[in-house]
């Protein structure tokens, strides 16, 4: 369940259907969910989102998506040093992949490697991808990435 101050994030399922809708015919989603889906950004808060005046947009609705899998609650990390935070797998692997997907658009030689930070079931995993990433010759090119991604991993 959500509270008005939480924060909805997109479900990978979530991007999935906003941007490859054709290929979830099955999965009927009203309109009025779809433009709440389409607002849920990872930085509006219920309250915010509600406050928007969409129709037929309540708390419910937030319930609602996060029911079919569309969004999830976004994890806040405390204000604690970096070595003692929780990081939270699928927000870590998530925020790596946006910077990655990002990154492929100016540089077609990562896409190989968004393949493999999806394919990334765990948080150890993720950080051993990520330090191979960073080894290797793309990852060299764009160091200027290194700092963020530790940062989204709490190191």
């Amino acid at each position: 369940m959500f509270a008005m101050d939480d924060i909805p994030l997109k479900t990978e399922f979530g991007l999935l259907l906003i941007h490859e809708p054709q290929n979830f015919k099955q999965t009927q989603l009203d309109v009025y969910l779809r433009r709440l889906l389409i607002f849920v950004d990872g930085e509006t808060s219920v309250q915010q989102l509600i406050d928007k005046g969409l129709p037929q947009v309540d708390l419910d609705s937030i319930h609602r998506l996060a029911q079919l899998g569309l969004i999830a609650r976004k994890q806040t990390v405390l204000s604690v040093p970096a070595s003692r935070r929780v990081v939270d797998f699928a927000s870590a692997r998530f925020d790596i992949l946006d910077l990655m997907l990002d990154l492929s658009m100016q540089d077609f030689a990562v896409r190989p490697w968004i393949d493999r930070f999806e394919r990334v079931a765990d948080l150890s995993t993720l950080k051993q991808t990520l330090e191979q990433f960073l080894q290797s010759a793309v990852g060299q090119k764009h160091q200027h990435l290194q700092a963020q991604c530790y940062q989204l991993l709490g190191e």
